[in-house]
């Protein structure tokens, strides 16, 4: 290969590159949506917990109500019961202590009309806390949800980047010798993208590691390709335009 063609392979190359680093840093932004997306589920669902706890709160004092009415009825029936029943005792001291049973059980009966009608209201507080909850829950949703199409919204920007890369390099890579592309595309998959450097004084521009003298003369000539001795990049040198 030519010292001109040497120097056009390069700039090819250097061509190439600037795609090559764009597809790779989109690649890899891409590679993190899914963990983003996925993260607003998990998101949504410790936020169900603002009215999950409300709601549960609901439930039990509903069921202890239930039971407090079904305790009332139980005494109402006991009472009829009782009072059906003193008409067939035969003694004074039975009916004595029948009615002193009667007046226990009305005791009961009272007590559980009161806890009832404080359960009434318990039940109305839970009620409006699970309301206020559920508010506050849809508004928490909300704003998930519109962080959630944003980073859709990237992701599809990201996409379409790509694409349009993806075509923009098979036309750029065309002109490359065969050869060298191979090793070329084989350093940007292994390297980060990167598989072609400048030196940076007499380093690596890839790994920053000082080169021999020989090897920036060479690079600097431009006689051919040369590789770094550590991270294998192809180097090039980029001369300073002098006014």
């Amino acid at each position: 290969m030519s010292e001109k063609n040497v120097q056009e392979q390069i700039n090819k190359l250097k061509e190439l590159q600037k795609i090559d680093k764009q597809i790779y840093d989109a690649e890899n932004a891409l590679e993190g949506f899914p963990e983003k997306l996925g993260s607003f589920n998990v998101l949504i669902t410790e936020k169900e917990s603002i009215f999950k706890d409300a709601e549960e709160k609901l439930k039990n004092v509903q069921v202890e109500q239930k039971e407090r009415e079904l305790e009332l009825a139980t005494k109402e029936s006991q009472i009829s019961k009782y009072e059906g029943q003193l008409l067939q005792l035969k003694t004074n001291q039975e009916y004595r202590a029948m009615q002193h049973e009667i007046a226990s059980v009305k005791g009961d009966k009272s007590r559980a009309e009161e806890e009832i009608l404080k359960g009434y209201d318990k039940v109305e507080e839970a009620k409006k806390e699970l309301e206020s909850k559920k508010s506050e829950y849809e508004k928490e949703k909300q704003k998930i949800e519109a962080s959630r199409l944003e980073i859709e919204k990237q992701q599809k920007e990201f996409e379409q980047q790509l694409v349009g890369l993806k075509e923009g390099r098979k036309e750029k890579e065309s002109d490359v010798d065969q050869d060298l592309l191979s090793i070329y595309k084989r350093l940007v998959a292994a390297k980060e993208g990167v598989g072609i450097v400048p030196l940076m004084g007499n380093a690596c521009g890839g790994c920053n590691m000082s080169l021999p003298p020989q090897v920036v003369n060479e690079v600097r000539l431009g006689n051919k390709i040369i590789y770094c001795g550590n991270c294998s990049r192809i180097l090039y040198w980029e001369q300073e335009i002098k006014n």
